[in-house]
């Protein structure tokens, strides 16, 4: 989770102004195009999966 939080765009998710483990915010900056939608995906994918 550090990782993606150093990461631009990107914030800890706080819609009850406390953060949400595990859950990131990607501001609409960080995904304009296709191929950075897809990274996304495939990065909530391959952590999901860590978590089975």
């Amino acid at each position: 989770m550090a990782k993606c939080l150093s990461l631009s765009y990107v914030r800890p998710m706080d819609f009850t102004k406390k953060p949400i483990k595990e859950f990131i915010y990607v501001s609409e900056d960080g995904f304009k195009t296709e191929e950075a939608i897809l990274k996304w995906i495939e990065l909530g994918l391959e952590h999901a999966k860590s978590k089975l």
